[in-house]
């Protein structure tokens, strides 16, 4: 009786150890290749028009999570957007948490958690030409630095973390749709001192998990949506995550 069911037992144990390498090889972060932007003139306002000749270099097709990246020999560009409207909304209330490792440890070497501020602020490019923000809720990010693994975390307003080569605003376009746009200078911020093109950084991007939207919100996002706002979009409990292994660009490519 005892060896009524054996090839039960080796499919369930071939079974188990497939799932326990599919985990592992889902672990490992994706590789993109980020573009180079020769001149640093890209203006962070929570708009992508200078991102159109960017194509998304990673994808995610539940919450339609785009994340774009670009750099010089100085600075490091990140364009995230999010197309699922309610999860659109959460980020823009709680923020994104931004990532960077240089040594490939399980602890990150900055941790940058970026909110919108209160009360929305023009910077000056919107000020010369008002129609640049007439579509959008932009807003200048309140940047929180964590440098582990002394787990101290400091609160930086937008022009405080400037000076720290740190640049980050927050946008939600008339289409409901979430603009991130940051600009890392890797030469002021101490822990990047030591990039150079072909330097490899793991970027991850986290929100915080949140509890689910009232249903109402959920409703009339589902039926006034656009492309994929039928309620495709993944439970609004869950956070948003994404682990990208991003190889700088040097000017010959």
């Amino acid at each position: 009786m005892h060896h009524r069911h054996p090839l039960r037992t080796i499919t369930t144990g071939i079974l188990s150890v497939s799932f326990a390498l599919l985990l592992m090889g889902c672990s490992s972060p994706q590789k993109i290749q980020s573009a180079w932007q020769p001149v640093d003139t890209l203006r962070i306002d929570g708009q992508v028009d200078e991102w159109e000749e960017v194509r998304p270099q990673y994808y995610d097709e539940d919450s339609r999570l785009a994340v774009r990246t670009m750099n010089n020999a100085d600075s490091l560009f990140i364009c995230v957007t999010v197309g699922s409207r309610s999860m659109a909304r959460k980020v823009m209330h709680s923020g994104l948490t931004l990532t960077l490792d240089l040594d490939d440890t399980q602890e990150p070497d900055v941790a940058l958690e970026i909110k919108p501020s209160d009360l929305p602020e023009r910077n000056a490019h919107e000020k010369k030409d008002p129609s640049r923000s007439r579509n959008t809720m932009a807003s200048p990010a309140t940047i929180a630095i964590t440098i582990p693994p002394s787990g101290i975390s400091m609160a930086l307003t937008p022009s405080e973390a400037r000076k720290k080569g740190i640049d980050a605003r927050m946008a939600q376009d008339r289409f409901d749709r979430l603009v991130m746009e940051a600009r890392l200078n890797l030469k002021t911020m101490a822990l990047m001192a030591n990039t150079t093109p072909e330097t490899k950084i793991t970027l991850g991007i986290e929100s915080p998990e949140t509890s689910p939207a009232d249903r109402s919100g959920d409703k009339k996002s589902g039926r006034k949506g656009g492309r994929g706002g039928r309620g495709r979009s993944r439970n609004s409990a869950t956070p948003l995550k994404a682990e990208l292994e991003v190889t700088l660009a040097s000017p010959d490519r």
